[in-house]
């Protein structure tokens, strides 16, 4: 399957771009491509907190036929926020 003909899937949002880089990494290591987006919601006013921008998400994105193992680890690595 070529890149353009890859189904690109979402993970669950996380709630900064420190969050969204330290998956990033754990999915690269393992051999999953990814592509992290910033997304910016609502109120904040410019705040920024430990894990980035109040009111900006990241959202990284996988291929579909990655996507439970990628849920999985990313599961893993955040359950406790």
């Amino acid at each position: 399957m070529t890149e353009k003909e890859t189904k690109w899937v979402a993970l669950h949002d996380l709630p900064g771009k420190l969050y969204a880089d330290m998956v990033k990494e754990a999915l690269e290591n393992r051999g999953i491509p990814c592509i992290v987006r910033s997304l910016f919601g609502s109120g904040g006013l410019g705040v920024i907190s430990g894990a980035g921008a109040v009111g900006f998400r990241d959202r990284i994105m996988v291929p579909e036929e990655y996507f439970e193992e990628a849920q999985q680890i990313l599961t893993d690595m955040m359950d406790h926020i």
